[in-house]
C-alpha cells in the first residue's frame, strides 16, 4: 500500500527516489538552519549547513538513495565522544525529516516546526503536511519517527542510524 503522506510513524518504509542525496534531520532543527539561511551556499551545502550548529558535530545524516524506498534498522544512541560521521545524527525529539537535497533551501524557508506540531487531534498538523507536500514531487519529502513506539527512547543525543533501502516497498 502506497504512503501517500510519506510518513512513517510505526518503521513503516518510506518513498525517496533512487540516486538522489538527502539529508536526515530532526525537525526542531530546521529552525536553526532557517535562522543562518542567509549564509547557507549552495555550492558548499554542507558544510554551511553545519555552521549553523556550533553545538553539535552532526545535526543531520546525509545518504545517496540507492532504492526507491527505505526503512530506519537501527537508530541507537552514542556516547558523545565516539567517533562520527554521516550514519549519525543529532536528535532532540525523535521527529526527522527526510529531505532530497535540491529542495532542502526550500524546505528550510517554508518548514514550520511549531506549525507541524499545532494539532489538538493527532501527533501532528496533517493539514499542514500536506500542504508542504504538494510542492514536491513524491520521495521528495517524508516525516518519520525512526523509534516508532520505543518508551526506550529518552529524547535528545547522538545516534547511530542505520538504513535499509530497498527497490520495492514491503
Amino acid at each position: 500500500m502506497t504512503n501517500v503522506y510519506n510518513i512513517s510513524m510505526n518503521l513503516e518504509s518510506i518513498k525517496i527516489i533512487k540516486e538522489k542525496y538527502y539529508f536526515l534531520i530532526d525537525s526542531l532543527y530546521i529552525n536553526a538552519l532557517k535562522d543562518g539561511l542567509s549564509s547557507i551556499q549552495k555550492d558548499n551545502l554542507i558544510d554551511t549547513m553545519l555552521k549553523c550548529f556550533p553545538y553539535t558535530d552532526r545535526p543531520f545524516s546525509y545518504f545517496k538513495a540507492t532504492g526507491n524506498f527505505f526503512l530506519v534498522k537501527e537508530f541507537r544512541g552514542i556516547p558523545e565522544d565516539n567517533q562520527i560521521d554521516l550514519n549519525h545524527l543529532a536528535s532532540d525529539t525523535g521527529l526527522l525529516l527526510i529531505v532530497e537535497e535540491s529542495i532542502i533551501l526550500n524546505v528550510i524557508d517554508r518548514f514550520d516546526y511549531d506549525t507541524l506540531l499545532d494539532s489538538e487531534i493527532d501527533t501532528f498538523n496533517l493539514g499542514y503536511w500536506q500542504g508542504l507536500l504538494e510542492s514536491f514531487k513524491h520521495g521528495q519529502l517524508g516525516l518519520m519517527s525512526p523509534v516508532g513506539p520505543d518508551p526506550e527512547y529518552g529524547g535528545g543525543g547522538i545516534f547511530k542510524v542505520t538504513l535499509e533501502v530497498m527497490v520495492d516497498e514491503i
